[in-house]
């Protein structure tokens, strides 16, 4: 796998990764041995720390999980809420960012729902509640915002409702703007479509890119097999930031894929 490679010096650059990195949950459904959080914890820190991230954005991260990647990623810092309970209940959306590189500013979680600011019920016909964590962040005089999301898989209705809320949140952010998650959409479908249309202020970095696309095309393979079926994880960034590389990790570690998802790399700077 590909280390940092060279990037140009300064504060105005910045990588950032996005990864679904799977719940710690029972294995998927009719898939005899398909790997549990204890075998595939090595790997997805293995593949987090070669990739060497500035900042990071992480979906399906369970209590557990999220302490074991604090304790293996020593260089980071985190924010970030439990989604059933606004403390530390149901899954995270946290945000990983470099302390020697950038400085919290603040940051906060809020609902993909009729009302953000409090958990709630799950909203807009989804049988699970949604959530995004943001942070404001420094890096040297520069100020970046990151949005890191999961949408809904099942509900259309709540995949419109959640980009159009998110829309509303990053419209007040600064320009230079970062957006990573599961957004459950290809590019074909509405939602995509809706955050990336003419006057949103939302570029997919891998079509902004100065460089062709690097790995899978695809980015969702549920058998553990590396054959992904869907691209439904997403770099959006302000039309502030300039992308220089993105990619798709799609190599396993040491035989294993770290998750049913292959993690994005984007090099970028404003």
């Amino acid at each position: 796998m590909a280390g940092r490679g060279k990037l140009p010096a300064g504060p105005a650059t910045l990588r950032v990764m996005t990864f679904n990195i799977r719940y710690d949950g029972p294995p998927l459904a009719g898939i005899l041995g398909a790997p549990d959080w204890a075998a595939r914890r090595e790997a997805v820190l293995v593949t987090i720390r070669e990739a060497d991230p500035d900042l990071l954005g992480l979906q399906e991260v369970t209590l557990g999980q999220l302490r074991d990647l604090a304790a293996g990623l020593p260089a980071y810092d985190w924010v970030g809420r439990g989604r059933d309970d606004g403390h530390e209940a149901g899954e995270f959306t946290p945000i990983f960012f470099r302390r020697d590189r950038l400085a919290l500013i603040d940051s906060d979680t809020f609902w993909l729902s009729d009302t953000p600011e409090s958990p709630g019920d799950p909203a807009w016909g989804a049988r699970l509640r949604r959530i995004t964590t943001w942070a404001r962040l420094r890096a040297g005089r520069r100020t970046w915002w990151l949005f890191n999301t999961h949408f809904d898989h099942e509900s259309p209705l709540a995949r419109h409702n959640s980009a159009r809320l998110l829309l509303e949140r990053v419209g007040a952010a600064g320009p230079r703007l970062l957006v990573t998650g599961d957004l459950n959409s290809t590019p074909r479908m509405a939602t995509y479509r809706l955050l990336t249309a003419p006057g949103s202020g939302l570029f997919d970095a891998r079509r902004r890119s100065a460089r062709r696309h690097e790995g899978a095309g695809r980015t969702f393979h549920p058998l553990f097999d590396g054959r992904a079926i869907a691209r439904i994880d997403y770099v959006l960034v302000g039309a502030a930031v300039d992308v220089l590389r993105h990619r798709a990790l799609d190599a396993p570690v040491n035989g294993l894929y770290p998750s049913d998802h292959f993690p994005l790399v984007v090099d970028c700077r404003a």
